[in-house]
């Protein structure tokens, strides 16, 4: 297990070298993609996201369940800022589509020090650097296959 620990954190340590020069929300969604390829993800941010809160959204099998993810490229403690925005993805209900989860992506900020931001109100799923460190690795085990 320690070796594993030790491969996640070299694979994370370079890649967030790489991921420094272009945008986690690109390199997310073209790892949700390679994941789960029956499933439409799509890179949602930008100027709009002021109004949804969204930057990336998995449509589900059935194309009215949606998954939106807020992605955040923060280190050490975070604040709830981050929630409050997430939680403006009720825009997609007025687009005819049902939330079925809201995710909140901290890249770099361990979840040691953001517990706080585990039971939230919202009931919005948090993946921290840790968490991160193991879906890079899945997506290059798939990659590789």
């Amino acid at each position: 297990m320690l070796l594993m620990e030790r491969n996640l954190n070299n694979i994370y340590m370079k890649n967030s070298i790489i991921v420094l020069r272009v945008e986690w929300e690109y390199v997310l969604t073209k790892g949700i993609q390679i994941l789960f390829p029956y499933h439409q993800v799509e890179r949602v941010g930008g100027k709009k996201e002021v109004d949804h809160g969204t930057d990336i959204l998995i449509k589900i099998s059935n194309p009215a369940n949606v998954i939106a993810i807020q992605v955040k490229d923060y280190s050490g403690a975070a604040n709830e800022n981050p929630i409050k925005q997430i939680d403006q993805a009720t825009y997609w209900n007025e687009q005819n589509l049902k939330i079925i989860e809201k995710w909140l992506v901290i890249t770099q900020a361990p979840k040691d020090k953001n517990r706080h931001l585990i039971n939230n109100e919202g009931g919005v799923k948090i993946l921290f650097e840790e968490d991160i460190k193991t879906l890079l690795y899945v997506i290059g085990r798939k990659v590789s296959q």
